[in-house]
């Protein structure tokens, strides 16, 4: 169905937007080359996506045939399937300044209770004499199939000074304590991590532009613009994976982005890539990969 669709939709730009001989020119609308080479370059990345994720689909309903308890589980309310991608994992990755090895990163979901979960971070990163370590841990709920904070703890220490930061997230009066400091207004916003587990889910859906507003590590309420790039394969430490290349961009024009999701991996975050003046400041990559 996915590829038919994709097949119509070319086959209606092409009618409506190619005035060659196959078609009638009465019927053609003429747009300038630029345009139109913008609407296939769109059409071919939208169709890359749906073929990926149209492939995990069939590799899940493989698993299904071959596994009554996630049939079951495949007939559970939209709210379940929402919290099913939530799987609980641990994934490790190997960090690169230049190409070469300069540490270690871990990203792992755990679930606590019903609805509560707790995502953690840890880095620890060493180059020529100097060290940065640091860890979040956000604790959150899933209702609805909506992310919402309760707390969030971050610590960095290393060269350099140390720091500590504590969010709590208050649903009655939609305010954030800072370090039980100062309170801010909540407007629905994250912290600093939780879009790393929401873009999957996102992606999943066949969304390939959002936005995140939220929180820092340093208190300050920050946004981030998400717009998927295209599909591309990626040779890691763990193995071959084909992934989702998406564009992280910040007010500021100075540092970009780009971060990668595999559909076969539930969609989650596999290759992290950061730049500053168009210099490379830092990549990391998968190495490992285990559902909880």
């Amino acid at each position: 169905m996915t590829r038919s669709l994709l097949l119509n939709s070319i086959r209606f730009y092409r009618h409506y937007f190619c005035c060659d001989s196959i078609f009638n020119p009465k019927h053609c609308v003429q747009i300038p080359q630029k345009k139109s080479v913008f609407i296939i370059k769109q059409l071919v990345m939208a169709s890359l996506l749906c073929l990926s994720i149209g492939s995990h689909a069939q590799e899940s309903n493989s698993n299904l045939q071959s596994n009554p308890e996630n049939a079951a589980l495949e007939n559970d309310s939209y709210a379940a399937k929402a919290e099913r991608t939530l799987r609980p994992f641990h994934a490790k990755y190997v960090a690169y300044r230049s190409n070469k090895e300069v540490g270690d990163i871990e990203l792992k979901l755990t679930k606590t209770q019903a609805e509560n979960y707790e995502l953690f971070y840890r880095s620890d990163i060493s180059r020529f004499f100097l060290t940065d370590k640091r860890s979040e841990t956000t604790i959150f709920v899933n209702q609805d199939s909506f992310l919402k904070p309760r707390e969030y703890k971050y610590r960095r220490t290393g060269t350099g000074p140390n720091k500590d930061l504590t969010l709590t997230f208050n649903d009655s009066n939609k305010t954030i304590n800072v370090n039980n400091e100062k309170e801010i207004p909540w407007d629905g916003e994250f912290e600093n991590q939780l879009f790393r587990i929401d873009v999957p889910h996102r992606l999943s859906l066949g969304e390939t532009e959002f936005v995140y507003d939220f929180v820092n590590y340093r208190g300050q309420k920050r946004q981030y613009k998400l717009t998927l790039v295209e599909i591309e394969s990626l040779n890691l430490p763990y193995g071959q994976l084909n992934a989702a290349k998406v564009k992280i961009e910040r007010k500021s024009n100075t540092r970009v982005t780009y971060a990668w999701f595999a559909p076969s991996l539930n969609h989650n975050l596999v290759r992290l890539k950061q730049y500053k003046d168009g210099k490379e400041q830092g990549d990391m990559k998968l190495n490992d990969f285990s559902y909880q």
